[in-house]
């Protein structure tokens, strides 16, 4: 009867969450897989981009959107004299312009690109 039929709803009720339940867990098993494999090939990018950059010849340095240098490899301590230690955190224009154009250099940069500000 009407028990019954209310018994067989829940039941399927209750078996529908639980195949929720698991295709939400094998979702988050596959998202973390792929995170998984993402952080790997990030890490040897970056491992690839280091060998390369500290065997240069270049000068290879990086600046922030600020204009903070945040990348400064061994050539660049050759080419400008200043060691990894000394040039990280400061500022990339401040730091390998000389001080008698530095007005100049910052008129220019602006002028260049408007969207950023010479410090």
């Amino acid at each position: 009867g009407m028990r019954g039929q209310f018994a067989a709803e829940r039941l399927v009720n209750l078996s529908g969450i639980g195949i929720a339940r698991r295709l939400k867990a094998e979702a988050a098993m596959t998202e973390a897989f792929l995170k998984a494999g993402a952080e790997e090939e990030l890490l040897e990018s970056e491992e690839k981009f280091r060998k390369i950059s500290s065997s240069a010849q270049d000068a290879i340095v990086m600046m922030d959107s600020e204009g903070d240098i945040t990348y400064w490899n061994p050539a660049s301590e050759k080419i400008f004299g200043y060691s990894y230690e000394d040039a990280v955190g400061k500022n990339l224009h401040a730091l390998i312009v000389p001080q008698y154009q530095q007005n100049a250099f910052k008129e220019g940069f602006e002028w260049r690109f408007p969207f950023r500000r010479c410090r």
